[in-house]
């Protein structure tokens, strides 16, 4: 609620929501915060009740990551869990079985970006085959 307020004033909230390849949605989030803006917050919900109504079979993935701390590892790892909770809670008040939805909290990784993915589940079944390993 407080940090959630306090997102909600950034400006690039709205823009914070964007589609990527497969079905894939990514989140942007302010460096260092774990919240989700009312926004984003909102646009999870949607995408969650879309989800739930579309597949009523399959998991969601989320894998969230952090562009820092770069020097501590546990401290991005817990960055990016935070996250992915947020963007899980998202989902499932949109209507979003929370048994349905895995997380990936991938702390600090090469791309060092402050986002969350969601991975719907024909994607989530692609992802051993997409090259990361």
């Amino acid at each position: 609620p407080h940090g959630r307020a306090a997102a909600e004033a950034d400006p690039a909230g709205a823009a914070a929501f964007e589609a990527l390849a497969e079905g894939r949605w990514r989140i942007r989030f302010a460096a260092g915060r774990e919240e989700l803006s009312e926004a984003a917050a909102g646009r999870v919900e949607d995408l969650g009740r879309r989800i739930a109504e579309a597949a009523r079979t399959g998991r969601v993935t989320v894998e969230a990551q952090s562009s820092g701390p770069e020097a501590d590892v546990s401290a991005a790892r817990r960055l990016s869990l935070g996250r992915a909770l947020a963007v899980k809670a998202a989902l499932a008040s949109g209507g979003l079985s929370p048994t349905r939805i895995d997380l990936r909290p991938l702390g600090r990784t090469p791309e060092a970006v402050d986002a969350a993915d969601i991975l719907p589940p024909a994607a989530g079944a692609r992802r051993s085959t997409d090259g990361a390993r």
